[in-house]
C-alpha cells in the first residue's frame, strides 16, 4: 500500500479537501509548502493510509477470521514520505509486517538491514521478507545461480525473518524447471537448518532512526539523511559490529537499555521528550555516539543557533558546515581518543570524512583533532562552479571528535559524519574506522568480538535456556560487472556462483564449554576463549555452549 512514488504526492479531490479542512480547521495546501500546513498534510496521508488499512484489516475479518493479512510495507529506507507511510505506524495494522529485498533495488546491504528494521517496527511480532527468483526484479524470466539464492535466504532467516519467494509465470504458463531446483534445494537446507534460527540477537550496537528528520531534513531528497542512517550500518556490517534499529516512534528506555552503545546518525530534529530520554540512558550508564548535524534544527528542518544536544554533548554549537567535502586530522596529544585515527599515518594527515559537519566550543567535553572546512576556488566563492566535487583541506575550525561523561555513561561526538562518508561515493576504509573504533571503544569487552573479510555478515542469536550462542556467517562472493549499457556509472550488482573461502576469529568474553561448526568440511581450532574457522560456505553456523 502506498500513496504514490512522485509528485503529486498526495490526493486533492473535493473530498479530501473536505475532510482535511474539517480535521486541521484550515484548507488544503495547494502545493508542497514544508510549514505548519505541509506538516498537517502530511499527517492527514499518514491518518488516511492507516485508517484504509485498518478498515479493510476489519473487513476482510468479517468475512473470513482465519485469514492473515499483509501490506506490501514501504516505511523502509529508501522509502520516504512521498509514499504516505511511516516507520511504526504502518507496519503493525495487520497480522504481520511484508517487506522485500533484492540487490538490484535495494543494495546487498538492504537485505540484513531492512530484515532489522521490520523487527523494530513490530516489536514481538513475526515479520515476513520476499524475495524473488529473476536476477533484475520480481517478473522477469532470468534465473539466480543457488548460492546468489542461498546467500539472501539465509541472511533474512538468520536475522529473524520469515521468506516468501515470488516467482511469474511465463507467458505460455510454464514454470522454470531450473528455478525450480535451485528454490527447492535452498528451501530444504533451511528446514534442516530450521533448529538454528533461534533465539533473541545479540547486539553490539543500535542505529537510531529519525522519522521526522527523514521528513523534513530530507524532504524530496532523502538521500541526504539516508546517506548517514545507511552509512552506519554499512560501517557496521563491514567491521562485524552486530547492530539492531531503533525507530522514534516506539522507543522507550527499555529499548535503549538493551544496546550497550547507541549511534545517533545525523538526526537533525529532535523533540525535547527524545532528548530527554537519550539523557536519561546515559545518565544510567549507556553510551551515546552523536554524528553531523544531530539536533541542530526545529521541527520543520530549519537551522537552530543551538543544539538541543548541547548537555550531552557538552559542548556549544557554534555553527555548521555549508560545506559537505570536509576534512579530519588527528593532531598531537595523548588523549584515549587518538585511537580512532589511523595509527600508521602521521599526526597532521588531513583525509576526507564528506558529509554534514558542525563547529563546537567544548564546555564539558574533552576534545581531540581537528574538523577542517575545504578550500574553495574563486569561481566557487561566486557561485559560478559547483562544489560537489570534493576540494583540498583548507583551515581548522573546531574539533572533531568530543567525549562527554554524565554520570554512568558517555557521549562521543563526531563534528564531521564518518556515517554520511561510508555510504558516500567518495568513501575511504579511515572514514569508516573512525565510527566502529568509537564503537569498541565505549564497549572494550564485548560478549563476542568477531574478525572476518569485510564482505563476510555476521549475525549473533543467543538461547538461554539451553545457553546456547549461535554465529551465523554470511559470505557475499558477487563476480565482477562490466559497464552497463545505460546510465553509467551505475552498475548492477554481479551475482555470487561460488562460495567464499576465508578465515575467521571469534573471541568470546568467557571460554565456551564446547563449539561446534554445522558444515563438516569447516576446519576448526578452539584456544581457550578464542575460536579460529576455515569457512568455505555461503552460510556456516558456529554454534557455542556457555
Amino acid at each position: 500500500l502506498d500513496q504514490g512514488f512522485g509528485p503529486p504526492y498526495g490526493c486533492w479531490c473535493r473530498s479530501c479537501q473536505a475532510l482535511f479542512e474539517k480535521e486541521f480547521r484550515h484548507p488544503l495546501p495547494k502545493g508542497i509548502t514544508w510549514d505548519s500546513a505541509w506538516d498537517d498534510f502530511l499527517e492527514f496521508r499518514y491518518l488516511s493510509s492507516k485508517r484504509f488499512e485498518d478498515g479493510l484489516v476489519a473487513h476482510i475479518k468479517t468475512i473470513a477470521p482465519a485469514a492473515t493479512v499483509d501490506f506490501n510495507y514501504h516505511g523502509n529506507p529508501p522509502f520516504s514520505f512521498e509514499v504516505g507511510q511511516r516507520p511504526v505506524q504502518h507496519a503493525g495494522n495487520a497480522d504481520f509486517v511484508t517487506g522485500e529485498t533484492g540487490v538490484w533495488g535495494f543494495s546487498a546491504l538492504g537485505v540484513g538491514l531492512n530484515a532489522e528494521f521490520y523487527r523494530a517496527a513490530t516489536p514481538g511480532l513475526p515479520f515476513q521478507v520476499a524475495i524473488q527468483r529473476g536476477v533484475r526484479m520480481y517478473h522477469d524470466q532470468t534465473t539466480r545461480p543457488l548460492n546468489d539464492l542461498r546467500w539472501e535466504l539465509f541472511t533474512l532467516l538468520a536475522h529473524g525473518a520469515f521468506v516468501t519467494m515470488v516467482d511469474k509465470t511465463g507467458f505460455d504458463g510454464k514454470l522454470d524447471p531450473v528455478a525450480y531446483r535451485r528454490i527447492g534445494a535452498a528451501f530444504q537446507e533451511a528446514l534442516t537448518k530450521q533448529a538454528h534460527f533461534v533465539g533473541k540477537p545479540v547486539y553490539d550496537v543500535g542505529i537510531y532512526f529519525s522519522s521526522r528528520t527523514r521528513d523534513w531534513q530530507g524532504r524530496e531528497d532523502p538521500g541526504r539523511y539516508f546517506a548517514c542512517f545507511q552509512g552506519a550500518h554499512k560501517a557496521c556490517a563491514l567491521e562485524h559490529l552486530a547492530f539492531g534499529v531503533i525507530l522514534d516512534e516506539n522507543a522507550t528506555l527499555k529499548t535503549l537499555q538493551s544496546f550497550p552503545v547507541i549511534c545517533m546518525p545525523n538526526a537533525t530534529i529532535l523533540s525535547d521528550p527524545e532528548v530527554a530520554l537519550f539523557r536519561r540512558y546515559v545518565e544510567e550508564g549507556g553510551h551515546l555516539i552523536v554524528t553531523g548535524n544531530s539536533g541542530t534544527e526545529n521541527r520543520w528542518g530549519k537551522p537552530l543557533s543551538h543544539s538541543a544536544l548541547s548537555e550531552l554533548i557538552g559542548a556549544r554549537l557554534k555553527g555548521r558546515l555549508d560545506s559537505l567535502d570536509n576534512w579530519v586530522r588527528a593532531g598531537k596529544g595523548g588523549s584515549p581518543l587518538a585511537s580512532l585515527f589511523p595509527a600508521e599515518t602521521p599526526a597532521d594527515w588531513a583525509f576526507l570524512v564528506k558529509g554534514p559537519a558542525s563547529v563546537y566550543e567544548a564546555t564539558t567535553a574533552r576534545t581531540f583533532g581537528e574538523l577542517l572546512k575545504p578550500f574553495r576556488t574563486t569561481r566557487q566563492r561566486d557561485g559560478r562552479e559547483s562544489t560537489e566535487w570534493p576540494m583540498s583541506a583548507d583551515s581548522p575550525m573546531g574539533p572533531a571528535v568530543l567525549l562527554n561523561t554524565l554520570r554512568k555513561g558517555s557521549v562521543l561526538t563526531f563534528a564531521c559524519s564518518p556515517d554520511y562518508a561510508t555510504a558516500s561515493e567518495h568513501q575511504i576504509v579511515e572514514a569508516r574506522q573512525l565510527l566502529t573504533k568509537a564503537l569498541r571503544l565505549l564497549n572494550p569487552e564485548p560478549r563476542v568480538q568477531v574478525k572476518a573479510p569485510a564482505n563476510v555478515e555476521v549475525v549473533i542469536r543467543d538461547e538461554p535456556a539451553t545457553r546456547t550462542l549461535r554465529l551465523h556467517f554470511l559470505g557475499y562472493n558477487p563476480t565482477p560487472q562490466p559497464t552497463p549499457e545505460r546510465n553509467r556509472p551505475f552498475v548492477l550488482p554481479g551475482l555470487i556462483e561460488d562460495a567464499p573461502l576465508y578465515q575467521a576469529t571469534v573471541r568470546l568474553a568467557q571460554p565456551p564449554k564446547s563449539v561446534q561448526m554445522l558444515n563438516p568440511t569447516t576446519v576448526l581450532k578452539k584456544r581457550r576463549n578464542t575460536i579460529e574457522a576455515t569457512i568455505n560456505d555461503i552460510h556456516e553456523v558456529l554454534v557455542i555452549r556457555y
